[in-house]
């Protein structure tokens, strides 16, 4: 009897299905908004005739926050961050924004959030690098010196998770 449970036990375990906790991509996505300069909300195709809309919060970077700030500077560096966002979305002919492609998906802190790179499909440039030359994102977990005082002691709060 514990034989045949024992049995019965492995073919459960071995059927059942393994879900990715990462997906490499590309995944094509339309951006649907803008939320702050590290995170945007898409609705991405993930099979013939099925998308699903949800935030996507970009790998590895971390731009200044618009809310829940640590100082006023930092406000004022999301907002730039932000609208540095949705220029670098907007399509080529100003219409609405640029189509995407997401990679390197993997799960966030944040229910209803995951974490990815966001390329441009027409040519390839990354949101993130891009956040990053700019100076308007600093690499993820970095404090970044949006609330740095004149003699260089950063005030502020931890970086927000990813």
């Amino acid at each position: 009897m514990r034989a045949l449970l024992a049995l019965f036990a492995c073919a459960f375990t071995i059927t059942q299905p393994v879900v990715a906790q990462e997906i490499p991509g590309p995944v094509p996505a339309e951006i649907l908004h803008i939320v702050d300069g590290d995170t945007v909300g898409v609705r991405a195709h993930t099979w013939p005739g099925q998308y699903v809309e949800i935030r996507v919060r970009l790998r590895g970077v971390d731009a200044p926050e618009i809310r829940r700030v640590a100082c006023e500077a930092e406000r004022v560096k999301g907002h730039e961050a932000t609208q540095f966002t949705r220029d670098w979305l907007t399509a080529p002919d100003g219409e609405g924004y640029a189509p995407v492609m997401l990679t390197d998906i993997g799960p966030d802190s944040f229910w209803g959030r995951v974490v990815a790179r966001l390329v441009r499909a027409g040519d390839g440039a990354d949101l993130a690098d891009d956040l990053m030359a700019a100076g308007l994102a600093v690499p993820f977990r970095q404090p970044g010196p949006w609330c740095d005082t004149p003699d260089g002691a950063a005030i502020g709060a931890e970086p927000s998770l990813p």
